[in-house]
């Protein structure tokens, strides 16, 4: 039944936002937080307007659901967000920027924390509590490749690998790296690449320092 609540309620999104003054949504990201509320992080764009990021909270069986205040980039445009259950419990978000940038920032009591620069990346992936406990998160360096940085505690991420060029690869925006751990420890990280037709994957058997 939550599971049809929480796609109910993706479906109507778009009509929270555009009641709330937004036309579009580049990315959504969907946590069900610990206290029971649901949450979608937007990263939205207005007419002939920036692209801010904005959350979207309800409860299950809930009429109605809040439009949190708008969180813009210092320089530039929000053009994804990732919504994760961070290790104290606080819903937290990564956003990236159309500069390449990575930011983070928690979401506490309705709303958006003072965000935290963490260097050049895009993130679409959600972050992996990786069997050694670390948190694994992968990332796009514009320009580079794909790679994963690694928190101990969700504050500080430092970059395990410089990053791998996707094979085909001819804009920065399609790679969308995503992060899997396998049963014996081992780490699958998958990229697309809009030059060609394929999802490319590589392994990692030492925690995510070599491919």
């Amino acid at each position: 039944m939550k599971r049809l609540f929480i796609l109910f309620f993706c479906l109507l999104t778009p009509f929270a936002l555009r009641a709330a003054g937004y036309d579009r949504a580049r990315t959504l990201s969907v946590l069900n937080a610990q206290d029971g509320t649901l949450l979608i992080a937007a990263a939205v764009g207005e007419a002939d307007g920036p692209g801010v990021m904005v959350m979207l909270s309800g409860k299950e069986n809930a009429r109605n659901w809040t439009v949190s205040q708008a969180l813009a980039a210092a320089s530039g445009n929000i053009v994804a967000a990732v919504l994760w259950q961070r290790p104290d419990g606080v819903p937290g978000v990564f956003y990236s920027t159309d500069e390449g940038l990575l930011f983070a920032c928690r979401y506490q009591n309705g709303a958006f924390t003072a965000p935290v620069a963490l260097g050049r990346g895009r993130c679409t992936g959600l972050p992996v509590r990786s069997k050694d406990g670390r948190w694994l998160l992968p990332l796009l360096i514009p320009g580079e490749g794909v790679c994963v940085a690694a928190s101990a505690d969700g504050e500080s991420w430092t970059a395990c690998s410089a990053p791998m060029p996707v094979p085909g690869k001819v804009a920065d925006r399609d790679d969308n790296p995503w992060l899997v751990e396998e049963a014996d420890g081992g780490l699958l990280l998958y990229a697309r690449s809009c030059g060609t037709a394929f999802a490319w994957v590589s392994r990692s058997t030492d925690g995510a320092r070599t491919w």
